[in-house]
């Protein structure tokens, strides 16, 4: 049983090595490529723009306030990119008002 509990531990202690890593990883690519502060979230709304050869675009996984950018890069819950790929997908554009500049969250 202590074999157990240790080798259990070592397993723990691995991946929280490894998910650390991983963290730090992304944090550092995210100042590299956008200049985003290592330990920081947002400050402002223009931290939640990216500005790149694409174009203009929402930064991925950000939050500010009651602004809540998804991992795909829209405004509000996670979608899984199943559901994208068989939806229709509406893009809506606008002025601060069609992003909810003034609204609450929800």
């Amino acid at each position: 049983m202590p074999a157990l509990l240790q080798r259990l531990g070592w397993i723990v202690l691995l991946l929280t090595v490894v998910l650390s890593a991983l963290e730090l990883t992304v944090r550092v690519d995210d100042w590299a490529q956008y200049h985003v502060r290592l330990f920081e979230g947002a400050r402002s709304l223009d931290e939640l723009l990216v500005r790149d050869s694409v174009g203009a675009h929402a930064r991925p996984s950000t939050r500010y306030r009651q602004f809540a950018i998804n991992s795909l890069g829209f405004r509000g819950p996670e979608v899984a990119r199943t559901t994208l790929d068989s939806s229709t997908v509406v893009v809506v554009t606008g002025a601060s008002e069609t992003f909810g500049l003034y609204e609450t969250d929800g």
